[in-house]
């Protein structure tokens, strides 16, 4: 079975290797759903990283952001996915997405001077940390998920449930930016973003995962003497030949 995208509930698609959602040219990313296009701002370029496509938001403020009002995250559940590559650098928070003001939450963000994945929360000025370290994961195109409603999160990694549940949630807010902050906390590179209306199940994320992980990765096959046949490893070190054996793709 062939994995495919996610799209029931999908409220936004963004994604820098489709020209229907960027050309190549110009500041507007379209949004495939038609629902709510976004700006590059603050010098958010388009570029090419080894083949994949991309924007860079690795210095100063640049970002991607709502064009006009955003959807507002559902109270009973929303998920994030988005594909990006965290700079290799500790210096400062790093925020890949954020709210709208007036209170700006980022639910995917690392803690400053360190490499712990957790959630920004404005109104008490705090980190909130999940435990889980992305020290490994900087310079590598990882996808990003996050499940929550507007009491408490949950962190993805490729397809596995990574950290501690966060006691926070950012649902009943408005969705504003992407790859960044308004107060230069870069990401790094950002390729593509979905945001869906309801929580994603473990098995949707990781069918999403294996839906562009191809794009990302190049695959060495490999002797695998358990099964007598062929298996394949992307840069992250996973056997994806078991994985897709499990999710039933093979």
């Amino acid at each position: 079975m062939t994995p495919n995208l996610i799209t029931s509930g999908l409220l936004l698609q963004l994604d820098a290797n489709d020209s229907d959602s960027y050309s190549g040219t110009g500041t507007t990313v379209y949004d495939l759903t038609n629902n709510y296009d976004h700006t590059l701002t603050s010098g958010a370029t388009f570029t090419n990283l080894s083949g994949v496509k991309c924007f860079d938001c690795t210095t100063g403020s640049k970002r991607i952001v709502v064009n006009g009002t955003g959807p507002t995250l559902p109270t009973n559940g929303y998920t994030y996915i988005t594909w990006a590559r965290l700079i290799n650098n500790n210096s400062g928070f790093r925020t890949l997405l954020y709210t709208k003001e007036p209170v700006r939450y980022t639910p995917i963000t690392i803690q400053d001077g360190g490499s712990l994945l957790g959630y920004w929360d404005t109104p008490n000025s705090e980190f909130i940390s999940s435990g889980y370290d992305l020290s490994s994961l900087q310079e590598v195109w990882t996808q990003f998920a996050v499940v929550g409603d507007s009491v408490s999160q949950m962190f993805y990694i490729n397809g596995s449930q990574v950290g501690s549940e966060i006691a926070y949630g950012v649902g009943g807010k408005e969705h504003w930016g992407w790859g960044n902050n308004h107060v230069s906390q870069p990401w790094g590179h950002v390729a593509n973003f979905y945001l869906y209306n309801r929580k994603l199940s473990l098995s949707e994320i990781q069918e999403q995962y294996e839906f562009l992980s191809s794009r990302f990765f190049e695959t060495t096959p490999i002797c695998n003497p358990m099964f007598d046949m062929y298996a394949y490893v992307d840069e992250c070190g996973k056997d994806r030949f078991r994985r897709l054996l499990a999710l039933g793709y093979v």
